[in-house]
């Protein structure tokens, strides 16, 4: 015996909109009458919005679409991350010799991170500042969603350090 099967959901429409549950009625009284949902929506119910391309047949979670308004054309085309990155093989030094030049490498790294983490900050803040005077939200969430999506690549912490560089690119606007 086959278990019955679950209807996709569907994509004729963002929202359905306000209605009663199916099952309150009986089955003899008419549902009022409403406008269609197509009358909440840009688009009409044949013109389904595109979705990004991902590595499988899996739909994209509604927030990392790049259709949504504010997603630039630069998003269109990111693969979601499944799986965190391997790491470099790095041989083990033998001596302190060895372990002391891996440590300046790792200062060298930390220097070019904080360099471009700044960088990011003020790049983050002058798109925020140009919405903002556009008339637009200074935070577009589904390109929040895209940035920690990447960020999953390192890990649960990488979700963290994505976290974090959202919130310095936010500025005051992200703090209480």
């Amino acid at each position: 015996m086959t278990a019955p099967a679950t209807p996709a959901p569907s994509t004729a429409t963002p929202h359905p909109g306000p209605t009663a549950a199916p099952s309150t009625r009986a089955p003899s009284t008419p549902a009022p009458s409403t406008p269609a949902p197509a009358a909440d929506t840009a688009a009409a119910p044949t013109d389904p919005p595109p979705a990004l391309p991902d590595a499988d047949d899996r739909p994209a979670p509604a927030a990392s679409r790049a259709d949504r308004p504010g997603a630039g054309a630069a998003l269109k085309g990111l693969r979601r991350v499944s799986e965190p990155a391997p790491l470099p093989e790095i041989p083990v030094p033998a001596d302190q010799a060895g372990i002391d030049e891996l440590r300046l490498e790792i200062d060298r790294i930390d220097a070019e991170l904080v360099r471009l983490i700044q960088h990011r900050t003020a790049v983050s803040q002058a798109i925020g500042a140009a919405r903002a005077s556009m008339g637009g939200p200074k935070i577009v969430y589904s390109r929040e969603m895209l940035v920690l999506e990447r960020f999953r690549a390192l890990g649960p912490a990488g979700t963290d350090l994505g976290m974090m560089l959202l919130a310095m690119g936010r500025g005051q606007l992200g703090r209480r």
